[in-house]
């Protein structure tokens, strides 16, 4: 039978410095989430959605991508000095006055169906990052690990997540 050793030191800090890089991960997928529900704004303009004052704070935010991302780099950066999801998604949340949840609810609206933009396609992509709340919350390093795996695989209306910040990072 194998000896089990009591964590060291060394166990603790690598443990808290690989924490520090998923919640780093995790600020981008949240701030990603925000960034692509601005296209709310298509589905207003074309009456599909009412305006509601939920979505003004996002309807804030530049209709270029590049711009959009810009503008919400300080935000990213406060959210990554934060060590703990609650923190991070309270931020987000403040400041857009929407919940994930609300932007999970938006992006399953039928307003979005057929669109080369935002929405359906976006609704199991927040899903994801939402079971990686879960994880983050409890600690749980190697499922949170493989979550932002899959989540970097996961395609939205023109390809993959990784692609996308890839891009938006430029």
């Amino acid at each position: 039978m194998a000896r089990r050793t009591r964590p060291t030191k060394l166990h603790w800090i690598l443990r808290d410095e690989i924490m520090d890089e998923l919640l780093r991960t995790f600020v981008d997928f949240i701030c990603l989430l925000y960034h692509e529900a601005r296209n709310v704004r298509h589905p207003i303009k074309e009456a599909k959605l009412a305006k509601e004052e939920k979505y003004l704070r996002l309807l804030n935010l530049p209709n270029n991508r590049d711009e959009a991302w810009v503008e919400m780099a300080k935000l990213r950066e406060k959210a990554s000095e934060y060590d703990n999801a609650d923190k991070i998604i309270n931020l987000f949340q403040k400041k857009y006055e929407i919940s994930l949840q609300g932007i999970l609810a938006l992006y399953k609206e039928p307003c979005w169906k057929n669109t080369s933009y935002g929405g359906n396609r976006w609704a199991p992509i927040c899903f994801k990052v939402l079971e990686l709340v879960e994880t983050i919350k409890t600690g749980d390093i190697v499922n949170s690990k493989q979550l932002i795996i899959e989540i970097l695989k996961m395609e939205h209306n023109t390809g993959l997540v990784c692609e996308k910040l890839y891009r938006l990072y430029r």
